[in-house]
């Protein structure tokens, strides 16, 4: 009964783009597009063949409008016929992996010709064909990652520090629907001090975040957007116990914007905003990010990040503290 009502609970959660096309096809056009010519996946255009156990073969039918008089269009060098004014037509392509090159040649009246290779993509193709031979892919997603942090510290009453360290950070995400929401739980600290502005002193930062998060997903296009919320705690302890503060924590909200560049690539940019309102309406963390994130075949994202932070309060009313950090990180999903 559980399971029939988790099942229940998906179809209506999940958009039913999930279950018509799990690859999500998408057409990337050539450099020097044929002009006249529209062309794209058709909705839950899928076919999943199996040519023997174990084996698939993924057929997909596109279509299109080729709207140039007088002109015929080929696929392989084979006429593709045109139907009505509007010149509608359909082809199928076989999917070889997670990029699939289809050559379409344009022949005029004159007989000349120009030749456009289009490109079948999917980052979803490993997720995919894993799911079709074992069932689901696991919601979970865990991401180590190691960084270079640059530190710059001040707080009334002691000298300003400044500090370059090895930082160390994890992140750990749970999909309760695919593509909409998410949790996420991700921690950082200090590993190893590397230098600092006074001799034999050192700043050890500890931090983590736990937030809910929505995506916007377009129907068209690679721009994604999402917005989240949830609760920040921070802590950052002098090695002579002189300086530094504990316990810092705050509600946060964050939109987050993604750029698909290509079936491999893809950008990132967020802001984050946390008021603190120790003692003022000033108190708060403001952060912001970029990524840069790349797939490779077997479906491992690596990622570099550039993550910037500036955090100010007054612990007291005549004390005030200002923590910036700079910090250039990699991370690699497992």
């Amino acid at each position: 009964m559980i399971r029939w009502l988790g099942f229940l609970l998906l179809v209506v959660l999940i958009p039913n783009s999930a279950f018509a096309d799990p690859f999500e096809f998408k057409i990337f056009r050539g450099k020097k597009p044929i002009d006249g010519m529209k062309i794209e996946p058709v909705p839950g255009g899928v076919e999943v063949i199996s040519d023997e156990p174990g084996s698939y073969r993924i057929n997909v039918t596109v279509e299109g409008e080729f709207t140039t008089p007088d002109n015929s269009l080929l696929s392989n060098l084979a006429p593709i016929p045109l139907d009505g004014s509007k010149g509608h037509f359909k082809l199928k392509v076989d999917a070889r992996g997670p990029m699939t090159p289809i050559v379409l040649t344009e022949v005029s009246a004159e007989g000349n010709l120009v030749q456009e290779e289009l490109q079948l993509v999917t980052e979803r193709w490993e997720t995919a064909i894993h799911e079709l031979k074992n069932g689901p892919q696991s919601r979970h997603r865990i991401t180590p990652g190691f960084g270079l942090a640059f530190l710059n510290y001040q707080q009334t009453g002691t000298e300003d520090f400044s500090q370059v360290s090895l930082s160390a950070k994890a992140t750990y995400i749970y999909f309760i629907t695919p593509r909409l929401w998410n949790i996420e739980l991700n921690g950082y600290g200090t590993v190893l001090p590397l230098s600092s502005s006074v001799d034999g002193l050192s700043l050890k930062q500890l931090g983590f975040n736990a937030r809910m998060g929505y995506f916007f997903w377009p129907q068209e296009g690679s721009l994604r957007v999402g917005v989240s919320g949830g609760l920040f705690y921070t802590s950052a302890v002098s090695s002579n116990n002189l300086f530094g503060f504990s316990g810092l924590a705050g509600a946060q909200f964050s939109p987050t914007l993604f750029k698909a560049f290509s079936a491999w690539d893809t950008g990132s940019a967020y802001l984050k905003l946390v008021p603190l309102f120790r003692r003022s309406f000033a108190d708060r963390e403001v952060a912001a990010g970029f990524g840069w994130f790349h797939t490779v075949f077997g479906g491992r994202t690596y990622s570099v990040s550039f993550d910037f932070s500036d955090i100010r309060f007054k612990p007291s009313d005549t004390e005030q503290i200002d923590s910036r950090n700079l910090v250039l990180g990699g991370s690699l999903s497992i």
